[in-house]
C-alpha cells in the first residue's frame, strides 16, 4: 500500500502545496478603510473597556461595603457588650 507510486505521488502533492507562488500585483498597496470602521472599532472597544472598568469598580466597591459592615458589627458588638458588663454590675 505505501510503494513506489504512493510515495511519488505524495511528493508531487507536497511540491505542489509548498510551491513558491508569485504575490498578487495589488499585494503591497495599502487600502484605505472607510473612516466610519475606524470609529465604530474605537466606539466598540471603548464600549468594553468601560464595561469592564464598571464592574471592576462595583466588586471594589462591594468589598469596601463589606469591610465597613463588618467593621460596624464589631463597634456595635463591642458596644453591646460593654453595656451588658455594666448592666450586670448595677444589677449586683
Amino acid at each position: 500500500m505505501d510503494g513506489p507510486e504512493e510515495m511519488d505521488w505524495l511528493e508531487a502533492e507536497l511540491k505542489r502545496a509548498l510551491a513558491r507562488e508569485m504575490p498578487p500585483r495589488d499585494f503591497a498597496v495599502p487600502r484605505r478603510r472607510p473612516a466610519w470602521r475606524a470609529w465604530a472599532a474605537a466606539a466598540a472597544a471603548l464600549v468594553v473597556l468601560s464595561a469592564g472598568s464598571g464592574i471592576g469598580y462595583r466588586q471594589y466597591r462591594g468589598r469596601e461595603a463589606k469591610r465597613e459592615l463588618k467593621l460596624a458589627l464589631n463597634i456595635a458588638a463591642a458596644k453591646t457588650n460593654r453595656i451588658q458588663t455594666q448592666l450586670r454590675e448595677f444589677s449586683r
